[in-house]
This record gives C-alpha cells, structure tokens and sequence, in this order.
C-alpha cells in the first residue's frame, strides 16, 4: 500500500464526520457526507464574504488558493499539465456536478452531418440527455444518439467485458467512420458494473471517436489515472465518495481536443482563454466563482491523498464483496444485477428481492424497526433496472453493515445464518 494510515476506520468516522445517529447512511453514490473539516471550510469562505470581503482578503484567501485546488485535483487524478506563470497548471475546470460537465462537454463540441455518438443504455439522465439534446439542436445535420446494450442475456465476468467491447466495436467499424463521440459512466448508476474503461478509450481513438468518461460513481472508488485511461475528457464530482462540498466537481481534458480546435468553452475569461490562442482547461466558472463549493475541496482532496487511493478502495471492496457474498448465498431469494467478481464491480450493489417489490422494499428499510434502525439506500430506476442500489461507505461500522444484512434477510424472509459476519 502507498499509504499507511494510523486511525481505525471507525475512529476516522467519529473524528473526521458528523453522521446522526439517528439513522444508517449508505446511499454515497447519490450524495456522499462532507468531512467535518469541509463544512468548517465552506463556513469560512462564506465568513469572508459575510464581512466584507475587501480586495486584499480576496486576493490572498481566495483568489491565490484556487490554483492550489485547481493543482491538486490535477495531481490526484494525473490530468495533463502545461507551463504557467504559476509554475504548472492542468488542464482541468471547475463545475458544480457531472450534469453540469457532460452537459458543457457535449455544448462545446462541433457536429457534421450524420454524425453518431455511442453511449449505454444505463447512462444516467445527465450522462445521456445531453447528447439528445444535440440531436435535437441541429436537426438538419441528422445527428444520431445510439444506445449500446450493457448486459445481453446472463453475461459475467471477462465474458461479458469481451461482449460489451465488442458491441461498441461492431458499432465503430459498421458505422463508415461517423460515431463523433463514444461516452459512457466508468462505474454505471443502476447496477454497478466496472465498464473497461481504458479498453473503450482505446477503441474509441482507433475509429477516431471522442471519448467523454462520466466517471461520477467512479471518482473516490477506483484508483483513477486520466491520462493513462486515455479519453479526451472526464467529468467528477466532489460530492460523492470523496466527501466534498455538495455541488462540486471538475472536467479533465485531453490537451490534444484544444489543439485540434474541436472543442470550445462555454464560459470564458482571462484565466482561461486569449483571443487568438488555444484555450487552456474546458472551463472557467464566470465572474465570481462559486468559491463555497470549489476551496472546500482541498480539504476532501488532501484527506483522500492522505488515505491513499489503493488503501480507500481496498476498503470500499471489502465492504462490496461482503455486501454480495451475502445477497449470493440466496439465489433463489435475492437477484444480484452486480456482478460479483472484483474487476467489475467494487461497493455500489444493486439486487432485486424476487417476487417483491422494490419500491416496497426501499421504504421498508427506512422505516424504524426493532431490528434496525432507518437505512437509507436509493430505489434505482435508471435502465429500467427497478433495483435496491446499496453504495456504504468506509466509515458505515461493522455494526451498521450486520444491522443491513438483518434488515435484508428479515425483508426476504430467509434465515441469516447462511449470511457471513462481516469481518473489518
């Protein structure tokens, strides 16, 4: 491990969050918790404000601190970099979600007639529609938005990354050289598959396809390389697994889409863009940035490098591998639509209950019980799945993890005995 850390997991927990205790929180993958230290931050930059924030106060407090944010989002996930009169900067920018960025992504590219663009079809609603949007918006240029299959039959395992790349493929190569962009979740929203993302990077530069990685369920969970995944850009946000500031993000991009002039800004201004020179990052907050949700995220950035990443998601699939070694050992109970093998799956688990519903199900869960207490999961939709998505994260105690497992077994009627304890 790069990183040795000298807390336990549950002394992280009291130490660094504020969790109620009146409840069980596992829906991280629609809204992470913020660190003690990121609240106490948003606090003071509103602080600033609050009593006049004279120029001097913004240069030094603000103004001077966003190219450390900047640098470390950067430096966390190997973004590209380029010479400045700060030293080095990177090719990244700053927004409030992944809607936000795929939306800017997908505004700031150039369209020809009869262009395709690929994506699944578990893309969540901000990954997708504005793709459709494009479609919609030059109708004359007969653009087409096509949906890949993610799942054909029972498909598992290597078997099913060899299916899935080789459906994106057939679709590159029949398509006479007209897919403008492959765009696709790292980590999907409705059932939790791993997509090989460097292997559809790869394919998508072999056809000269752009690639746009939506990587919202997969920033904070996988230990994450930009430039060695290959794409052109990748959208994050801050307020998931990483615990940061709820409405907080960035957009990484491939240095070569803003040489090529294929892609343009949407907001401008001197930090970003010169007339008649090549852009430098995909995009600039206007004005008076939203400094409330973007310095904050030093601190969840600095703690998540402090943890280390190979050391975050070892946890993160301990808790997921636990999580469905236990849904498997009742086939006939529970259907897992997370595969279960580690290369493609990590802590996010999506499952039906058979012959239940799982609307029910959900409001089941977070309903007070002498068994457990409320726990908070999400009733995914997306892809049609109709799912329980379960995403814990690496501060839910031993406690709270068999609390869930009690509640699961008691929902589906089955004896826990078969379910193994979890050990962490």
């Amino acid at each position: 491990m790069a990183n040795t850390i000298t807390w336990s997991w549950n002394e992280i927990r009291q130490e660094f969050f504020s969790l109620s205790k009146d409840f069980v929180y596992m829906n991280n993958s629609t809204f992470g918790v913020p660190f003690n230290s990121v609240r106490e931050r948003m606090n003071e930059v509103q602080r600033l404000y609050s009593e006049g924030c004279n120029l001097d106060l913004y240069v030094e407090e603000i103004v001077k601190k966003i190219g450390q944010v900047r640098n470390m989002m950067g430096e966390t996930v190997n973004a590209y970099s380029y010479p400045s009169k700060h030293g080095r900067s990177y090719h990244v920018g700053n927004v409030n979600s992944v809607t936000e960025g795929m939306s800017l992504v997908a505004n700031g590219l150039s369209f020809n007639k009869g262009d395709i663009v690929l994506i699944t079809d578990h893309e969540h609603e901000g990954g997708k529609l504005m793709w459709y949007l494009q479609r919609d918006r030059y109708k004359d240029l007969n653009i087409s938005v096509v949906e890949v299959p993610l799942i054909v039959s029972n498909e598992s395992g290597a078997p099913w990354e060899d299916a899935i790349l080789e459906r994106f493929e057939n679709k590159l190569k029949g398509m006479n050289g007209k897919v403008k962009v492959v765009s696709f979740s790292w980590i999907t929203c409705s059932t939790g598959h791993v997509l090989p993302a460097r292997k559809l990077c790869r394919l998508a530069k072999r056809y000269g396809a752009i690639s746009v990685v939506d990587a919202a369920q997969a920033f904070g969970v996988l230990p994450m390389d930009f430039q060695d995944v290959g794409c052109d850009f990748m959208v994050v946000n801050g307020h998931k697994y990483l615990n940061g500031p709820i409405g907080s993000g960035f957009i990484c991009i491939h240095p070569r889409q803003l040489e090529k002039g294929c892609f343009w800004p949407t907001i401008v201004d001197s930090h970003n863009f010169e007339p008649d020179k090549m852009p430098t990052s995909p995009y600039q907050k206007g004005g008076v940035a939203p400094y409330i949700n973007i310095l904050p995220l030093f601190e969840a950035l600095n703690f998540y490098n402090h943890l280390g990443k190979q050391v975050v998601y070892e946890r993160l699939l301990q808790i997921g591998s636990w999580l469905r070694k236990g849904l498997s050992q009742y086939p006939e109970v529970f259907e897992l639509l997370t595969l279960t093998e580690s290369s493609w799956a990590c802590v996010m688990t999506c499952f039906r209950i058979r012959g239940k519903d799982s609307e029910d199900i959900f409001n089941k869960l977070k309903t007070p019980n002498e068994k457990w207490r409320p726990i908070h999961t999400k009733h995914a939709k997306e892809g049609n799945v109709d799912a329980i998505r379960i995403s814990p994260h690496y501060y839910n105690t031993t406690e709270e993890l068999e609390m869930l497992a009690d509640a699961l077994c008691t929902i589906a009627g089955v004896n826990r005995s078969l379910w193994p304890a979890f050990c962490g």
